[in-house]
């Protein structure tokens, strides 16, 4: 192959083409604390001293990862919740449901105080919610996955818990609400030690329309460790007429060169 036709096939690869991919995992570092009480006597909160209230070696988030291809979202919570969880330990609280915010993430106070002031009345107010199904229903009494569905949120069906109630924790959504979208979850060894450590949830968030960024929220029933954070959304771009008329010269022009060395 001469030069011109090595030129012409490297136009055309250069030439960027719309395609389903899956961007790379954006971590949410757990920096969050959030108000740890209510003082009735001045209606105001208690300022959160610590990142994990319950202990620390079972409920505290080592990490969250969130991952797009196209609208699909992913998202990897670590933790040995899961593990103590899994094995049916008395007293130890369920994973709870994902919060989303489909405008961003906008909390009460900074990094600097850990946002240890936010709760649900003063936080980010969140447009929806993945619920997970199936916890129960394993053969010893809790499962390793489920189905998981997509709501529009209504203040009325959030479960609050933690010191004086004041996180969301999970979801308990009425007859009449109707599902946005249907994804799963389960538990599994990111790590490959052995141990289960993580929870992996999927949803298409393309019937919420979101933003350029949407926030997040997640805890267990008891609101033992709370993360929240705000990523991106990584949505491959749909190709503009331009890029695919240039795209549709480019490989005429490969015909066209290639007839020209056949009639040498």
């Amino acid at each position: 192959m001469n030069k011109i036709g090595a030129a012409l096939i490297a136009g055309v690869l250069s030439i960027p083409l719309a395609a389903t991919q899956e961007a790379g995992a954006i971590p949410i570092i757990d920096n969050y604390w959030g108000a740890s009480g209510w003082n009735s006597s001045t209606g105001t909160v208690i300022p959160g001293d610590r990142d994990v209230r319950g202990p620390g070696f079972i409920y505290d988030i080592t990490a969250m990862e969130v991952a797009f291809a196209d609208t699909l979202l992913e998202v990897t919570i670590r933790s040995n919740l899961f593990l103590y969880w899994q094995a049916g330990l008395p007293f130890i609280e369920a994973p709870g449901d994902l919060f989303i915010s489909t405008d961003g993430w906008n909390p009460d106070g900074t990094a600097a105080t850990s946002y240890n002031e936010d709760y649900f009345g003063n936080g980010e107010q969140w447009e929806a919610v993945i619920h997970l199904s199936g916890l129960f229903s394993g053969p010893s009494g809790l499962s390793s996955g489920g189905a998981a569905t997509l709501f529009a949120v209504d203040d009325s069906s959030i479960v609050y818990g933690g010191p004086d109630e004041l996180q969301e924790t999970w979801y308990d959504p009425g007859d009449t609400e109707i599902s946005l979208g249907e994804g799963s979850w389960t538990l599994e060894d990111e790590d490959q030690n052995g141990a289960t450590d993580s929870i992996v949830i999927t949803m298409d968030l393309d019937s919420l329309d979101p933003g350029a960024e949407i926030g997040l929220h997640w805890t267990d029933t008891g609101a033992n460790d709370v993360i929240e954070g705000g990523v991106p959304v990584a949505v491959a771009p749909v190709p503009e007429p331009a890029t695919m008329v240039l795209f549709g010269a480019g490989l005429a022009g490969l015909a066209g060169f290639a007839r020209k060395k056949r009639h040498r």
